[in-house]
């Protein structure tokens, strides 16, 4: 490319070097374009992976056998979903489009309710254990 905008410049009425520019110009263009491309894959497979690790510990957090361990996958899983939110913000806020701005709001809103919904109502593997009838201990 700068090699062709020199030529260009000696002479810019010639075609030739005017076509050579924009050749240079267009592939220019093109490598850019595949790099924004990869950049966005990047990003979007980041976001998946932080997915991936929210839902593991949803599950470990679906699989906690006892209130404490409840406890600890709660606290441990918490960080991991405000990194999610805060990615997906991000994320959000570098579109252009408004029409996927508003996705992103909307998906990161039923992330968020549906997080915290599951916090204050949940089914873990314990909860069989606690709708079991409590027999006093003799001492």
């Amino acid at each position: 490319m700068k090699s062709a905008a020199g030529e260009f410049v000696d002479g810019p009425s010639s075609s030739v070097k005017r076509g050579n520019l924009l050749r240079a110009a267009r592939a220019l263009f093109s490598a850019v374009t595949r790099l924004l491309i990869l950049a966005d894959m990047t990003d979007v497979y980041t976001l998946l992976v932080q997915l991936k690790v929210v839902e593991d510990g949803i599950l470990k957090l679906r699989n906690a056998g006892t209130e404490q361990d409840l406890g600890i996958q709660y606290n441990a899983l918490k960080p991991e979903v405000d990194k999610l939110n805060i990615m997906a913000a991000k994320r959000q806020q570098e579109r252009k489009d408004t029409g996927h701005c508003d996705q992103m709001a909307a998906a990161r809103g039923i992330g968020r309710k549906t997080f915290q919904s599951s916090i204050l109502h949940p089914r873990p593997a314990y909860s069989t254990l606690m709708s079991q009838p409590i027999r006093p201990t003799e001492t």
